[in-house]
């Protein structure tokens, strides 16, 4: 090589393979066909799935909340380096599933999802299993580490869905009045347990979000 030529504006693109993630999926077509060309979604499709697993955790981040360490450094790789391989792996594979074929690690990306203590990982990570239980062998692993019972477990999260079509009849829709969405008796449904093994609650949801604001959680509340 005689010379190189260095861009400094792409310094903070995440670069996998021969792709800038942003940009591949800034060009994603709703209509089922890619803007950007995969060469070899094969190889993609692992180098993606190398890096999701190598790049740093959100769950890192609770670990320096008392010291000097920078938050921002731990949540700015997460953010902009491991969801968007998540997101990446769920495009291509959709787009590809016939020529990638069966995912090994469905079974493990089970095990993330249970332990995953950050909400737009776990949506992420969601959206790429839709994608691979098209595939039936992709079925089997999701069933042996039992993750319908994990995905259950998700459905009472539905409602806090914030892009969710809009309703034809919207201007219709009975609404609750401001005393019925106080949190009252029967609403009480949440508990956590301290760290000395005590069950508080129960707690509305309401209730669960402003303690969730002042009271840290640890990860395995």
């Amino acid at each position: 090589m005689e010379f190189e030529v260095n861009y400094p504006s792409l310094m903070d693109e995440v670069r996998v393979g021969d792709y800038y993630l942003r940009v591949l999926l800034q060009h994603n077509q709703p209509t089922g066909s890619l803007a950007i060309d995969i060469k070899d979604p094969v190889a993609f499709f692992d180098e993606l799935y190398r890096r999701f697993l190598t790049s740093p955790k959100a769950a890192l981040r609770y670990v320096v909340l008392n010291n000097s360490f920078p938050l921002w450094f731990e949540f700015k790789w997460f953010t902009f380096f491991s969801l968007p391989c998540l997101q990446a792996m769920a495009l291509v594979y959709g787009r590809h599933r016939d020529v990638i074929g069966a995912f090994p690690d469905t079974g493990y990306l089970i095990t993330l999802l249970e332990r995953c203590s950050d909400y737009e990982e776990r949506d992420r990570l969601v959206c790429l299993l839709a994608q691979l239980v098209n595939e039936p062998r992709n079925v089997k692993g999701l069933l042996d580490a039992d993750g319908l019972r994990s995905l259950i477990d998700l459905l009472p999260l539905a409602h806090l869905h914030t892009r969710r079509a809009v309703l034809v009849s919207q201007s219709n829709v009975i609404e609750a009045g401001h005393d019925m969405q106080q949190p009252g008796e029967k609403e009480k449904e949440w508990y956590y347990g301290n760290a000395a093994g005590e069950r508080l609650g129960p707690f509305s949801f309401i209730e669960m979000k402003d303690l969730f604001k002042k009271v840290f959680f640890p990860f395995m509340t």
